[in-house]
């Protein structure tokens, strides 16, 4: 069974999930929010493979609903947690 499977989401390198969502985040957010990841509570919407970074769609769309970050904030890209913010 592959990772995709396990997870339920589809795998998409940074470049081609930003196409997709062209919208938020953009690649510079997306690339804050993998460096902070660890801090942040999204550490399991990303898959390393080598150098390689593939972002979980499905995990990463749970984990923005969860309020992690705050897309509609102009501030989003602190990735302050919800808790945090208010």
């Amino acid at each position: 069974m592959s990772e995709d499977q396990q997870s339920g989401g589809q795998l998409l390198p940074v470049n081609e999930f930003c196409r997709k969502y062209p919208h938020w985040p953009t690649p510079s957010s997306l690339r804050a929010i993998i460096w902070e990841a660890s801090t942040n509570g999204f550490a399991e919407a990303f898959v390393r493979v080598g150098r390689r970074i593939l972002v979980d769609e499905k995990i990463f769309w749970e984990c923005a609903r969860k309020g992690r970050i705050q897309p509609d904030d102009p501030n989003s890209d602190c990735l302050e947690e919800s808790s945090d913010s208010q």
